[in-house]
This record gives C-alpha cells, sequence and structure tokens, in this order.
C-alpha cells in the first residue's frame, strides 16, 4: 500500500512525555519525525524494565522518498546506548522501542513527573526545544511552533501565565510553573488504548483495500465482484 495509515489525534493525543522525555534519549529527531507516533513512560503490553524510560511508537514504514528506510531507521535507534528493546502492535504497523532515560537526566525525569519542567538542566532544556518529536505536519502546527511553547514554559515565559490566569479565571502566583504537570494515566500505554488503535487501524486498512480493489476493477484491471479482498 503505498497511502500511509496513521491514527486521528481523538485517538492519539500527543503526551507530555513527547516534549519533556523523548528527546533525552538520543533519537535523531530527522529520522524519526514523519513515523513518530507518540511517546509514554510505560506500556502494559511490554516487561518491566528497570530504571527510568519511556516508550517511543512509531509506524512501521519505509519512507523512500527521503531516503530513510525503515530499516535504516531501525538500525540508527538501535545503535544508541539507551536502546532497550522493541515490541510491535496494532498487526505490527506499530513498534514501540523502549528506551532508558541517560543517566545524567534521571533528575529531569523526577521533575517532570512533578511538572517541575522550569527546573531541567539547560543540557535538557536545549535538547527538548531542539529535538522534539512531534510531526507538524500531521497535527497541522506552525513550523516551530511546538519548540516556541517548550521554551516558555521552560522559561515560565509571562504571557502563558496570563493565558492560564484568563483561562482559569483566577489569579496565579508569580513564579508557579505555567504547564501543568503529567496525569499518569494520559502518559502510560494502556491494553484498552491498544485495543482502540488496532481497531482503527485494521479498519482503515480494510477500506482501503476495498478502495484499491473498486478502483482496479473500474479501470478493468481486474474482474469480479466490488469487495472482493485484494492480497
Amino acid at each position: 500500500m503505498s497511502k500511509l495509515i496513521t491514527l486521528p489525534i481523538d485517538l492519539n493525543p500527543i503526551t507530555k512525555a513527547t516534549y519533556f522525555l523523548a528527546p533525552l534519549v538520543g533519537i535523531d529527531s530527522a529520522i524519526i519525525r514523519g513515523r513518530f507516533v507518540n511517546a509514554y513512560v510505560g506500556a502494559e503490553v511490554v516487561p518491566d524494565v528497570k530504571g527510568p524510560h519511556v516508550v517511543i511508537m512509531v509506524y512501521n514504514y519505509q519512507d523512500r522518498k527521503r531516503g530513510l528506510t525503515y530499516e535504516k531507521f531501525v538500525d540508527s535507534v538501535t545503535s544508541l546506548d539507551t536502546f532497550v528493546g522493541t515490541a510491535d502492535i496494532c498487526c505490527d504497523r506499530i513498534g514501540m522501542y523502549i528506551m532508558s532515560i541517560p543517566e545524567q537526566y534521571h533528575e529531569e525525569f523526577i521533575l517532570f513527573r512533578k511538572g517541575r519542567y522550569s527546573e531541567y538542566s539547560l543540557g535538557a532544556k536545549i535538547l527538548c526545544s531542539k529535538n522534539y518529536m512531534l510531526n507538524n505536519d500531521m497535527y497541522k502546527l506552525k513550523p516551530g511552533a511546538s519548540s516556541n511553547i517548550i521554551d516558555k514554559i521552560f522559561r515560565k515565559d509571562d504571557t502563558l501565565h496570563t493565558y492560564w490566569e484568563k483561562r482559569l479565571q483566577m489569579s496565579i502566583p508569580r513564579g508557579q510553573e505555567v504547564w501543568s504537570k503529567p496525569v499518569k494515566k494520559d502518559e502510560l500505554f494502556t491494553s484498552i488504548r491498544e485495543v482502540e488503535w488496532e481497531k482503527h487501524l485494521c479498519d482503515a486498512f480494510t477500506r482501503l483495500k476495498k478502495e484499491r480493489y473498486e478502483t482496479l476493477v473500474n479501470k478493468k484491471v481486474l474482474g469480479g465482484e466490488t469487495g472482493e479482498p485484494v492480497d
């Protein structure tokens, strides 16, 4: 299939781990952008992993247009010291890469869980600002938008402080963090989420096969009843 089947944003809300943990594991953002799905602080479908880690989700597809085959992506990620292991879900269409948080950023992992983003080290802030995983095209953000807001979160920017005061209609003491802390259930990949993803991707794949068959029939490349499966 030449058409990439992806998850809609309502099934795949971007986690805070995507912005504040995933960039710390050393994956080149250029090689993952376009196939990135999401990042989680843990997943029910993978065995227990010792120490701080993050689960990176990617689409298992070839990206020959950019010269970035799936094999090249795999080689790049598995060669990192932070690589722990892999697993596939959703009919093998999504790959899970379990990556350890480098020891130098263990403090950031603790700060992340508390929502104290402004206390990140300078090195961690730079990584998160420059190497965020989000695919801007997929989520219709202006280029650099997520990077800019991350910078504002790190420095507790006044514009975000004002935004939250207006949104919550209350006065917020100066010096407070300007972004909410992560909610554990939103940052974990659960079996319920896997079932939802599986259903969407399998349904979408079935529809695509049907559309492809109907197109071939209409072009008189194939004969037969519309709706027959195409291998």
